[in-house]
């Protein structure tokens, strides 16, 4: 009779694998916390040289910018602005 032995993984590749896992677990949650700041700060209604301004409306020679978001001094958002860019079309 013939005998055949089971070939598995070794332990080695086993540890490699799972440091490799966890590097990419990391590398992960660092690209997306970055995505959240970057995100964050390209919607400011700053860099469409917009100023936030409190109420629905924005004043005459203004239109509200709909991606443009307003921010508090704590840096969380603030619902009640609206971000208003000069109006270019009058």
């Amino acid at each position: 009779m013939l005998r055949k032995k089971a070939q598995g993984i070794s332990l080695n590749t086993i540890i490699i694998a799972a440091i490799a896992l966890l590097v990419l677990v990391i590398l992960s949650l660092i690209f997306m916390a970055r995505m959240g700041w970057f995100g964050q700060k390209s919607n400011d209604c700053a860099q469409y040289q917009g100023e936030c301004d409190q109420g629905s409306r924005c004043e005459k020679g203004y239109t509200q910018h709909v991606i443009g978001v307003c921010y508090d001094s704590d840096g969380s958002r603030d619902f009640a602005d609206v971000c208003c860019v000069k109006d270019i079309t009058g």
